[in-house]
């Protein structure tokens, strides 16, 4: 009887400056088949983006050095494209509408609870992977 090919766990990169909030989203989703990686600033994500392979960023919007916004601009001119769900509290800097036409899949709104984070990445890995294209063999 064949044996199944081993699926990875999709990799997600959380980014966020406050680190108690940053590692209970890490652990929480880690408990959902994902594989979790921490960033503290957008620097050190836009280096691990280049350096490894991930499926989705969740990005705090206020952080210092670098926003949430900022660092989803640097990601998208890397890899086009790429899933990315911002979470913010009030923000004068970007509107939800803002975020979309800068191509950010998801603008979520402070306090966000686990099960709706869950639900979102879930709606938008599921977006990408029907976004994948596959040519046909002849």
């Amino acid at each position: 009887m064949p044996i199944a090919p081993a699926t990875a766990l999709p990799a997600i990169l959380v980014v966020d400056d406050d680190s108690t909030l940053r590692q209970l989203i890490a652990e929480a989703l880690s408990s959902c088949d994902y594989h979790i990686t921490e960033a503290e600033s957008g620097t050190d994500a836009i280096q691990m983006i280049l350096d490894d392979a991930y499926d989705l960023v969740i990005t705090d919007m206020t952080m210092p050095g670098m926003t949430g916004a900022e660092l989803s601009r640097e990601i998208l001119k890397i890899k086009p494209g790429f899933p990315i769900i911002l979470c913010t509290g009030f923000s004068e800097i970007i509107s939800e509408g803002e975020a979309k036409a800068m191509g950010i899949r998801r603008f979520l709104m402070k306090p966000v609870f686990l099960d709706t984070l869950a639900r979102e990445i879930r709606t938008v890995l599921d977006a990408s992977r029907r976004e994948v294209t596959v040519c046909p063999v002849s």
